[in-house]
């Protein structure tokens, strides 16, 4: 059986000396694993399609039990993505997340879409952090694990608002509670209200207040949920929040 999909690379692993298997998302396959031969030889016209972030039209084949590349045609590399570093490492992380939460073999054209989108949001945000986090917020809600923070209990402490949050109940918790959740993380209640406000917009903004802080609580939501570590996203958290630091200080 042969037939034509589009597809989103999202993600690559080598497979002996010269192929390699691919992870696409497409609207009507759901996820699937792919073979790509030959891939791996610099001269392979299947080369630059099994790059992660490569958009295209993806020929395939099956055997009895494995699907096989037959032939790319590309149709984005979404360039500027490629060209800097935190657009490219915010970008392979939203493809990390949809690698972990999206079932092989089920219908996936909300997803498919919203991939698209956060891709493209990210490539052209002048800050591409707050369309990550807008991404974050989005993959919450496209997988229902959107957190409930209605209401939105706050604690008073040393003149500040702050929020406690569980990312396993998906919910706001009452300072009074006892005891607290074991995964509790506390946000300003700025954050808070950016967590509630951000699946109800439908394109990302511009900027966002706080922005390292929602990425941060965004990240450990997604995390209670994910099938996975999220190598990529952590690694991503820890280093832009590092280099934050550093810039405010």
């Amino acid at each position: 059986m042969e037939r034509t999909v589009s597809a989103i690379v999202l993600k690559r692993a080598d497979r002996g000396e010269a192929d390699r298997r691919l992870t696409l998302l497409t609207p009507d396959m759901g996820k699937l694993e792919v073979i790509a031969r030959g891939a791996k030889k610099p001269q392979s016209r299947l080369a630059a399609g099994s790059e992660p972030l490569s958009v295209g039209e993806y020929g395939i084949a099956a055997t009895r039990k494995t699907w096989f590349v037959t032939g790319v045609r590309p149709v984005s590399v979404y360039k500027r993505l490629r060209t800097d570093y935190w657009r490219l490492h915010a970008a392979l992380s939203i493809t990390e997340i949809c690698a972990a939460c999206v079932p092989f073999g089920a219908d996936a054209a909300p997803e498919w879409h919203l991939l698209n989108a956060c891709l493209a949001g990210i490539e052209s945000a002048d800050d591409p952090f707050p369309a990550y986090a807008w991404a974050l917020a989005q993959w919450l809600q496209i997988t229902g694990f959107a957190p409930n923070l209605d209401p939105l209990y706050v604690l008073q402490r040393d003149g500040h608002r702050i929020v406690l949050l569980s990312p396993g109940l998906g919910t706001s918790v009452h300072p009074e509670t006892q005891p607290w959740p074991i995964d509790v993380i506390e946000a300003s209640w700025e954050c808070g209200v950016a967590l509630a406000r951000l699946p109800l917009l439908e394109a990302p903004p511009a900027k966002m207040q706080g922005c390292s802080d929602v990425v941060r609580v965004l990240v450990q939501f997604v995390r209670a949920h994910a099938e996975s570590e999220l190598p990529v996203t952590q690694a991503l958290v820890s280093e832009w929040t590092t280099h934050v630091s550093k810039l405010q200080g």
